[in-house]
C-alpha cells in the first residue's frame, strides 16, 4: 500500500515558501510561485506582532527554523488578514502558532475552523495565558521556551503526517453519486479520459519538471529526486515511480484530490503512462486469476468523523476514486496503517475498506503490480483513477476498534472506448479529445469553469491550433444559456457567434472535419431561438444543423465520428418535429435513432446509460407512429436500467408509467400493467432499503401502492385493492408533513369509499366520504378556498349515492372508478 510513501519525513521535504503577510503590498505572481502556492496539504501559521524580527533573522525563532518543521509558512501581523487567509485556505491542515496578546483576541474567531488542526500559544506569561486557553480544545500548549514550543509542534506535525488523511472520495463524488445526477458522466472523469489520450508534445515532462525546480529551489533532497527522475524516467516505469513516495506521489494525489486542474494537467503525459501500463497490467492480471477470478483486496485509511457519518447516512451509494490508490491482498498489511487505539469519538477515525473484486467485469484497469512497486512484499493491487465502487456496509467493529466498509467493485457501464478518442495522426487525436467533451452524458454545465480553465491549458500547449478557441467559445456560451435573463441569452449568441467565425476559418480543413463543430453550434441556436419563442430562426438553424451533420458524415474518417453525426441527426429531426409537428421529421428521426442505435454497441456496453437513452428517444418518437414499438422500446431501455448497477429509481419510475400506460390506455392489459407497477415498487423499497433519506421515497411508495390498487380493481381484485390503499395511508400517516399528508389520505378515503361501494358496504363507503370531506378541510389553511371544493365534493357525493342506488337496484356492476380526483377539484 502507498500509505506509508505519501508520509514524507520533515528533513527531506522542505518547500521554501515562507512569506510575510502584512500590509504591504503585492505584486503579480505566477501560478507556481512560492509566494502564491503551496502544493502540500498542510501549513504553518504565525500570528504575531514581532514578525518583522521572525523574518529578518533578528529573532531566536527564524524562518529557516519553521521550515524545517512545516515546509509551507505564513507570517501575518494582522488578525483579520491572518483571518482571512486562513478561511480561504479551508482545504489545507493548518497548524497555529500565536504570540502574546493576539492570541486571545484571534483564537475564538477561528477555533472551529475544520482545517485548523492544533494551536500553540507562545507567550511571556504562561500563567495568565492558561486561564483562558483550557476553554479551547485545540490549544495544544502554552509556550514561554521557544525550543519547548518547536519540539512540540514538531511532534504533532509527524502525527499528523502519519494520519493523514489521503481521501478516497471527496464530497463532490458524494454528490455526483445523488439520485438526480447519479448517471451523469461526471467532467472529472471524462477530463481523466482525455488526459488518458492527448498527444502530448515531445519532452513534455520538462515542463513539469522545470515548474518543480524552481519550486523546490535550495530544497537539495527534492532537487536530486527532480534530476533523477528527468534522467531515468520513462514510460514503462510510470508505476515504479508512483510507488516510491516521492514528491510527484504526494503532489499528483493532491491535484487529483482537490481538482486543481493546472496542476493535474501538468501531470496528463504521467497519467496517460500509468494508465497504459496498467492497462497491460490488467490483461496479464485477468488471465492470472482466470479460474479464481473473484478476490477480496484490503485498505487501510485514516478519515473524519464527520465522513463516517455520511457514509452511514447514505447506506448504499456510489462511489469514484479521486485518485490512483493502492489495496494490499493481505489484511493484516491494511491493518498495520490503522491507529487500533482510536476511540469512536476521535476526529480521525480508522476504516478498513475490504474491497471485493470481480475480476471479469468491464472496469478501468487494476493489476497486482508487487513486480513493478518499490514495495514488493506488499502484494499491492493499484487501481487507476476514477474507478468505480458500490459502499455496500459499515459498521463499528468493536473487538478491532475499526470502523469497517465492505466495497463491491462495479462494471463501468459508461466506460468510453479507446476508439473514440484515437486515430491516426496526433492532430487529429487532439480533435477527437475535445470532441468528446460534446458528450450528451456529460454534466459539463455543472463544472463549466473546470472545463474553461482545461481549455485554457491546452490552448497554451498547442498554440498553433487556433481552433481550440472555438471550444472555449462555445461552452462559455453553452453556460451563459443557462441564464433565464436576457443578458444571458445575448452573452450565449455572441459566443456562439465567435466560436462559429473561427471554425469557418477551417472549412477546408478535411482532417478537423469541423463540419460537425459548426453543426452543435447551430443546434444550440436553434434552442436558443425556441427558448425565446422565435420557431421560424430556430427552424432555420436546425436545418443549418442538419446539412452540416449531412456534411460531416460524407468527411468523417471513423465509425465513431460518423456515429457521432448520426445521432446529432436523430435529436435535430426529433427537435423539428416538436416544432413544427412534422410527421415526416418523426420518421427521419427514428431512422436516424434506429441506425445509431445499431452500430453503437461496437463502442459502448449494451447497459450503458447512452444506449438505454437512445432506446427511450425510439419509444418517445414512435408513440405517434406505432404504439408498439413505442412499447418495445420503452421496454428495452427499463431493461438495461433494472440491470444497471447504478440504479436510477426516477427514470425506471418514469419508464414504467410509460409502459403502465400503453398497457392501460391502449391495450387494456391490465394484467401486464400490474407487471409493471410491480417492478417499479420493488426499485422504490430498494432505495428505501439503502438510505435513511427515505421521506420523498416513502411517499413515492405510497404513491405506487394507491396505483396498484386503482390497477387490482380494474382486474376485479378487490381484496388486494384494499389492502394496497391501507399500506398507502399508513406512509402517509407516518409523513412528518402532517398537513400535507391528509390531502394524500383524503385521496385514499375516496377510493376506499369506491371499492365499499363495489362490495355493497355503503354505511363504510359514506363513513371513508365522511373522513374525506374533513381532512380536505383540514389539509388547507385557506378555507375560504377550501369551501368551494368541499361544496363541490358535496355534490358529487349527492351524485354518487345517485348512481350506487341505480347500481344497487338495476344490478349493474360497479368496476371503473366513479371519479376523477383531479377534475372535480378544479
Amino acid at each position: 500500500m502507498n500509505n506509508s510513501k505519501a508520509y514524507t519525513s520533515l528533513q527531506n521535504n522542505p518547500i521554501t515558501a515562507a512569506t510575510r503577510t502584512s500590509n504591504q503590498p503585492t505584486e503579480h505572481l505566477s501560478v507556481f510561485s512560492l509566494e502564491r502556492v503551496n502544493l502540500e496539504s498542510y501549513q504553518l501559521v504565525w500570528l504575531g506582532s514581532n514578525i518583522n524580527s521572525i523574518e529578518e533573522g533578528y529573532s531566536t525563532v527564524t524562518v529557516k527554523g519553521l521550515r524545517k518543521i512545516v515546509d509551507y509558512t505564513k507570517l501575518f501581523d494582522n488578525v483579520n488578514r491572518c483571518k482571512a487567509y486562513i478561511q480561504q485556505t479551508n482545504d489545507t491542515i493548518t497548524f497555529l502558532v500565536c504570540s502574546e496578546q493576539l492570541g486571545e483576541i484571534f483564537i475564538p474567531q477561528i477555533h472551529d475552523l475544520e482545517n485548523i488542526w492544533s494551536i500553540y500559544i507562545y507567550c511571556n506569561n504562561k500563567e495568565y495565558h492558561q486561564q483562558w486557553t483550557t476553554k479551547y480544545s485545540k490549544i495544544k500548549q502554552v509556550h514561554i521556551a521557544l525550543e519547548d514550543l518547536l519540539n512540540d509542534l514538531t511532534q504533532n506535525v509527524q502525527k499528523y503526517l502519519k494520519n493523514e488523511n489521503y481521501l478516497l472520495f471527496s464530497e463532490a463524488d458524494l454528490e455526483l453519486t445523488s439520485e438526480i445526477l447519479l448517471d451523469k458522466q461526471s467532467t472529472r472523469t471524462l477530463l481523466c479520459d482525455i488526459l488518458c489520450y492527448l498527444p502530448y508534445p515531445e519532452n513534455y515532462c520538462h515542463k513539469l519538471i522545470n515548474l518543480l525546480k524552481v519550486y523546490y529551489n535550495g530544497n537539495t533532497a527534492q532537487l536530486r529526486i527532480l534530476q533523477e527522475f528527468e534522467r531515468d524516467y520513462r514510460p514503462d516505469r510510470a508505476i515504479s515511480w508512483y510507488t516510491r513516495g516521492t514528491c510527484l506521489f504526494n503532489l499528483i494525489n493532491k491535484a487529483f484530490r482537490q481538482n486543481n486542474i493546472e496542476l493535474v494537467f501538468l501531470f496528463g503525459f504521467f497519467l496517460q503512462d500509468l494508465y497504459r501500463q496498467l492497462k497491460e497490467e490488467h490483461k496479464k492480471f485477468k488471465k492470472a486469476t482466470i479460474e479464481n477470478p473473484l478476490i477480496k483486496v484490503y485498505r487501510g485509511q485514516i478519515i473524519r468523523k464527520r465522513e463516517i457519518g455520511r457514509l452511514i447516512h447514505w447506506r448504499s451509494f456510489y462511489i469514484a476514486a479521486n485518485s490512483a490508490f493502492s489495496t494490499a491482498l493481505d489484511r493484516s498489511v491494511a491493518l498495520a496503517f490503522l491507529n487500533q487505539s482510536a476511540q469512536p469519538n476521535d476526529e480521525f477515525q480508522s476504516v478498513l475498506f475490504e474491497i471485493e473484486i470481480d475480476v471479469r467485469l468491464t472496469t478501468r484497469p487494476f493489476a497486482n503490480i508487487s513486480h513493478l512497486s518499490n514495495f514488493s512484499d506488499e502484494l499491492e493491487i493499484l487501481f487507476i483513477n476514477r474507478t468505480e465502487f458500490k459502499l455496500e456496509h459499515i459498521f463499528y467493529n468493536e473487538d478491532e476498534n475499526i470502523w469497517i466498509a465492505t466495497l463491491k467493485l462495479i462494471n463501468d457501464d459508461d466506460m468510453k472506448s479507446p476508439k473514440e478518442f484515437e486515430s491516426t495522426t496526433k492532430r487529429k487525436c487532439l480533435k477527437n479529445c475535445l470532441s468528446a467533451l460534446y458528450d450528451p452524458e456529460s454534466d459539463y454545465i455543472r463544472e463549466s469553469k473546470i472545463i474553461i480553465i482545461f481549455l485554457n491549458k491546452l490552448s497554451d500547449l498547442f498554440p498553433s491550433e487556433k481552433w481550440i478557441l472555438a471550444f472555449k467559445f462555445y461552452y462559455i456560451g453553452s453556460n451563459e444559456s443557462q441564464d433565464t435573463k436576457q443578458t444571458g441569452f445575448d452573452l450565449a449568441f455572441s459566443n456562439y457567434e465567435e466560436a462559429l467565425k473561427i471554425w469557418f476559418e477551417y472549412v477546408e480543413d478535411d482532417e478537423l472535419n469541423c463540419s460537425m463543430d459548426k453543426g452543435v453550434i447551430h443546434q444550440k441556436l436553434a434552442d436558443l431561438y425556441v427558448h425565446i419563442k422565435n420557431k421560424n430562426l430556430a427552424y432555420n438553424h436546425y436545418n443549418l444543423s442538419i446539412s452540416y451533420y449531412q456534411s460531416a458524415i460524407k468527411k468523417a474518417v471513423t465509425d465513431c465520428e460518423r456515429l457521432y453525426a448520426i445521432y446529432q441527426l436523430s435529436q435535430v429531426y426529433d427537435k423539428k418535429a416538436n416544432l413544427k409537428k412534422n410527421e415526416q421529421d418523426i420518421l427521419v428521426a427514428i431512422k436516424y435513432s434506429e441506425l445509431y442505435v445499431k452500430n453503437m454497441l461496437q463502442f459502448r456496453s449494451p447497459n450503458s446509460l447512452t444506449v438505454a437513452n437512445c432506446f427511450k428517444l425510439l419509444a418517445i418518437l414512435y408513440r405517434s407512429t406505432s404504439i408498439d414499438n413505442a412499447l418495445i422500446n420503452f421496454q428495452r431501455a427499463l431493461k438495461i436500467h433494472t440491470k444497471r448497477e447504478k440504479l436510477d429509481t426516477l427514470e425506471i419510475t418514469s419508464l414504467c408509467k410509460q409502459i403502465i400506460d400503453i398497457y392501460m390506455h391502449y391495450k387494456h392489459d391490465y394484467r401486464s400493467a400490474l407487471k409493471y407497477q410491480l417492478i417499479n415498487q420493488e426499485h422504490i423499497m430498494k432505495q428505501i432499503v439503502q438510505s435513511t433519506a427515505t421521506l420523498l421515497k416513502k411517499y413515492h411508495l405510497a404513491e405506487s401502492y394507491v396505483k396498484l390498487s386503482d390497477i387490482y380493481v380494474l382486474l376485479n381484485e378487490n381484496d388486494k385493492a384494499y389492502e394496497n390503499l391501507i399500506k398507502a395511508m399508513e406512509l402517509h400517516q407516518e409523513s412528518d408533513l402532517i398537513s400535507f399528508a391528509k390531502g394524500n389520505i383524503a385521496d385514499i378515503e375516496v377510493k376506499l369509499a369506491h371499492i365499499h361501494v363495489i362490495s355493497k358496504e355503503y354505511d363504510l363507503a359514506n363513513e371513508c366520504l365522511i373522513s374525506a370531506i374533513k381532512l380536505y378541510k383540514e389539509s388547507s389553511s385557506d378555507w375560504s378556498y377550501n369551501r368551494k371544493w368541499v361544496r363541490c365534493l358535496a355534490a358529487w357525493l349527492l351524485a354518487c349515492l345517485i348512481t350506487w342506488w341505480y347500481a344497487l337496484y338495476s344490478g349493474v356492476g360497479l368496476r371503473e372508478p366513479l371519479f376523477s380526483i383531479n377534475l372535480w377539484k378544479k
